[in-house]
């Protein structure tokens, strides 16, 4: 389950990574009998630092506190790319946009397969942001 919204998200994340600091400045609270605890909190330090860079997307993606618990979930558990795909099959390209900008390195092998996702019937409007600027802006009016 996810918490209600997006703040609510982001406090218990932290709450969760401040008790993985603790954990790990302090390992008396840790079992001394489990060889793997320390590595266990680690890897949930990990996860959870993930799930907070995926919230900071997620906001400048969909803004508003709502959030769509199974779309998050596949969001947060998707590669950039395959989510990239995504948003240009549904004709998000204002998000897309957004994506590309906040990921260019992990996205650059992939930008031809990603405007390939772009429906034919998308107006040229929506997606023109995304493709390099190569007229002018004359020629760009001419042809929009």
């Amino acid at each position: 389950r996810l918490p209600p919204g997006k703040e609510a998200m982001r406090l218990l994340t932290r709450f969760g990574l401040a008790r993985c600091a603790a954990a790990a400045a302090d390992r008396s609270v840790l079992d001394e009998d489990d060889a793997g605890a320390e590595q266990r909190v680690e890897e949930t330090a990990r996860v959870l630092r993930a799930r907070e860079e995926r919230l900071d997307v997620y906001e400048v993606l969909f803004p508003g506190d709502a959030i769509d618990p199974v779309r998050f979930r596949w969001f947060s558990e998707s590669g950039v790319r395959e989510v990239a795909v995504l948003l240009a099959a549904e004709e998000e390209c204002e998000a897309l946009a957004k994506l590309l900008e906040r990921y260019p390195d992990e996205l650059r092998s992939s930008v031809g397969d990603v405007l390939d996702a772009i429906p034919e019937t998308c107006r040229p409007k929506r997606y023109l942001p995304l493709l390099p600027s190569l007229l002018s802006e004359g020629d760009l009016a001419r042809w929009v």
